[in-house]
Formats: structure tokens, C-alpha cells, sequence
């Protein structure tokens, strides 16, 4: 905090609830001001101009506002090459987390939920981290590691990339107890298989040891 005179000037730095008072000042105009960066929006009383009378004591408030920050996190997932997408459980847990303070919140995100917003976030680093098994590879922009910054919206991506598995029938034929070859059958070896899930079906015609 800065007052300034005709022919004088002087700054004090003042933490939190802080006072401070200039003696022995001569009768006249002053000009207080304040530096405390883009964190604090400051309200000084009758914008700082004050008058210093013989011997009183000129009072004078600064109030400061807090300017919080926010952060976005935008959801994608990747899964084009699945063929059953329906049955893919999209549920995973975000979590966000202060390097600072103790604050840590998690929320939960889906294909029908891809978007956060945290408001009003003390600036400082934070960490992202997210929880979603192992059917997903996860990246995170800048490996979860976010600055907020006062008065501003910081935006971070996640994209989920789906890791498919797959099923595969292997044939055998059996003929009076023992493992048989079609080719010494004669017999019709052409099958239908069919497999089912909750939100899937598919069918597909083998032949022999297919």
C-alpha cells in the first residue's frame, strides 16, 4: 500500500488483516493505492484521495476481493472400432486435486456427461487424475498437471481410447471317442455359430476345423 504526497511517498506491504498508520504527516492531499496483482479485485474508500488535518487521524478502508479461478475438463472417447459400442460402460471418475490446499473433488463423466466445470478454484497447480479400469487408454493434456489461473477459465482435455477384446471358437470333432479329421467323415461339417451379449448378436458359418 502506497501513499503519496506532494513531496512524499511511501509503501508498505500489509498481509491479511493488516493496519498500518503514517504519523507525523504534514496537512494536505494524499493519494493511497494498492498493488496486489490480477488474485484481488481492490476497493479503496473515495478512491483513494484523502486530507490529512492538524492533529487528527484520517481513516481510510481498502477492501480487496478475492478473484477465483475455474477449470474445464472436456470429455472425448474413441471406440470406432468396436462393434458392439452398446454394451461399453462410459462411467469413469475424475478427480481434482489441490498441490496447495486440501481441496480434492471427484466427479463422474460419461458419454452423456463429457464436460466439468470447478468454479471458483484458489490459483495454484493442481493434478488430474483419472479412474476408468482397464478398458480405457487414458491421456490427459499435459499429463493432468494445471494451472489456474485468478480470474480466468483454464480448459483441459481427456481422451479415452477404447481397448477391445475379442472371442475366438476353435472347432473339434469327436467320433466313437476319439479326435477325428473331417476329411475321413462323410458328413456335413458346415456349422452356424452364433454369439450373443447383452446389446449384440452375430452369426457366422464355419466349415469343418474353421
Amino acid at each position: 500500500v502506497t501513499i503519496t504526497g506532494d513531496n512524499y511517498t511511501d509503501t508498505q506491504n500489509l498481509y491479511g488483516n493488516d493496519s498500518f498508520t503514517w504519523p507525523n504527516l504534514a496537512v494536505g492531499s494524499y493519494t493511497i493505492t494498492e498493488s496486489s496483482g490480477n488474485e484481488w479485485t481492490v476497493t479503496i474508500e473515495n478512491d483513494g484521495n484523502i486530507s490529512v488535518n492538524a492533529g487528527q487521524t484520517t481513516t481510510i478502508d481498502i477492501t480487496n476481493t478475492y478473484n477465483p479461478g475455474s477449470l474445464t475438463v472436456n470429455k472425448s472417447f474413441l471406440y470406432d472400432t468396436v462393434v458392439n459400442p452398446d454394451d461399453i460402460d462410459f462411467s469413469v471418475s475424475i478427480t481434482l486435486e489441490s498441490n496447495v490446499t486440501n481441496f480434492e473433488d471427484t466427479i463422474i463423466l460419461s458419454d452423456t456427461k463429457t464436460s466439468h466445470t470447478w468454479n471458483n478454484l484458489i490459483a495454484g497447480s493442481y493434478t488430474l487424475t483419472e479412474e476408468s479400469g482397464n478398458e480405457w487408454d487414458v491421456a490427459i493434456d499435459n499429463d493432468g498437471n494445471v494451472s489456474v489461473v485468478a480470474g480466468q477459465e483454464t480448459i483441459i482435455g481427456i481422451t479415452n481410447t477404447y481397448n477391445p477384446g475379442s472371442v475366438t471358437v476353435n472347432k473339434s470333432f469327436m467320433y466313437d471317442g476319439e479326435l477325428v479329421d473331417p476329411k475321413d467323415l462323410d458328413a456335413d461339417f458346415n456349422f452356424s455359430v452364433t454369439i450373443t451379449g447383452d446389446n449384440y448378436t452375430d452369426t457366422q458359418n464355419l466349415y469343418g476345423n474353421d
